[in-house]
């Protein structure tokens, strides 16, 4: 099945309000991200990011699908699928471990 993009919005990364940024955007409304002093020379950064990705789906299709029986012999189907349509969204926590020289 072809994987299609459908009324995909503008891709990027933008914080969700009221959590952390390390984005540099005027209209971010999020604070800083916690910065936790670990030694005089180590420091580890936290981070959240949220990223909308837009809309993603699948046409209309076939798709084969392979089995495989405990015997090892192997058995090809032919599954008709309807199109598909999702939005993408991504949350991604980070930890930064960072020395200071």
């Amino acid at each position: 099945v072809e994987q299609t993009a459908v009324n995909r919005r503008v891709a990027g990364s933008s914080p969700a309000a009221g959590v952390c940024s390390r984005t540099s955007t005027p209209a971010a409304a999020s604070r800083p991200c916690p910065v936790l002093p670990l030694r005089a020379d180590a420091l580890l950064d936290l981070g959240y990011r949220y990223t909308d990705a837009g809309r993603i789906g699948t046409a209309t299709g076939d798709l084969d699908v392979v089995r495989y029986d405990e015997d090892g012999s192997r058995r090809l189907l032919l599954v008709t699928v309807n199109p598909t349509i999702a939005d993408l969204r991504l949350h991604s926590l980070t930890a930064t471990l960072r020395w200071l020289h």
